[in-house]
């Protein structure tokens, strides 16, 4: 095999509740992970040297980059890639644009060499990448602990429609903790969350989510006029500036969709995926 085509899935926080600052000056963070079925594609092909081809972010920038770097560096085998990545995701959005292509990266260069890498092996070099490039590894919904790297996965029965939707510019993430330091910020229960989840309660997930840099965000008319189209709720994914609206009724979500369309409002409909990368070889 000598070229790969994949589909890296986009990210939700479902929730995300930040506990505080650690001495060794990350945050301790509780969160709920979804897979969505956004996703950027990549095609990775085996070449002599390793290159990255991104519209806007080629080369070394590029975290996909860094990904296949520290492959070859911890599975010591010789070779390079040549990977192109179209972007679909948006970029600085709060939806793990740059780390499900680095974890999608380190997925596609095991099954191209062939390298037999364990899962566990893989995941903690994810971990040397970013916070939640493990979780997309995996896929589905998690829970995340830590600074995001401690990982349990969570069976839920429910499938609800997310519409998306980004209002607002908004700094680097590290300068979003420490206005969050500043204030008084909320601490969703996780917990609780979790177990609507498992329970498929969607209007029980929709009482408890919430995210602790929501603070931090003015609400916005969409909102609003989310919650009047038969939005269950909006949430905020990551530190934003990415919402999402959930909906238990499919024909709701599309009508809603349809109406902020019509008054210029851009969203993407997206539904919960079963895993964070998908592979198509390519037909030979």
């Amino acid at each position: 095999m000598k070229l790969l085509n994949i589909h890296a899935n986009a990210k939700l926080n479902l929730a995300l509740s930040v506990l505080g600052k650690r001495s060794d000056g990350y945050h301790e963070i509780d969160t709920l992970f979804q897979a969505i079925d956004l996703f950027d594609r990549l095609q990775i092909e085996k070449a002599d040297r390793l290159a990255v081809f991104c519209p806007g972010l080629d080369g070394k920038d590029n975290l996909a980059f860094r990904a296949a770097e520290l492959f070859f560096k911890r599975s010591g085998l010789a070779g390079g890639a040549s990977i192109r990545i179209d972007k679909q995701i948006p970029l600085a959005a709060g939806l793990g644009g740059g780390s499900t292509d680095a974890a999608a990266v380190l997925t596609g260069l095991n099954v191209l060499y062939d390298a037999g890498i364990p899962a566990g092996r893989l995941i903690e070099w994810a971990a040397e990448l970013g916070a939640d490039v493990p979780f997309f590894l995996l896929g589905g919904t998690a829970r995340a602990r830590g600074i995001g790297e401690r990982l349990e996965p969570i069976v839920s029965p429910l499938s609800p429609s997310y519409l998306l939707f980004g209002e607002g510019q908004k700094p680097s993430t590290a300068e979003m903790y420490r206005r969050l330091d500043q204030c008084r910020f909320p601490r969703p229960e996780i917990d609780r969350v979790d177990e609507a989840l498992r329970q498929g309660d969607l209007a029980a997930f929709c009482r408890t989510a919430g995210n602790s840099f929501s603070v931090l965000w003015e609400r916005t008319e969409t909102e609003t006029r989310l919650a009047a189209l038969g939005a269950q709720a909006v949430l905020l994914s990551g530190s934003g500036p990415t919402r999402f609206a959930v909906f238990g009724d499919p024909s709701s979500a599309k009508a809603a969709q349809e109406c902020l369309r019509q008054s210029g409002v851009r969203t993407l409909l997206a539904h919960p995926a079963a895993q964070g990368a998908e592979i198509f070889p390519a037909v030979e």
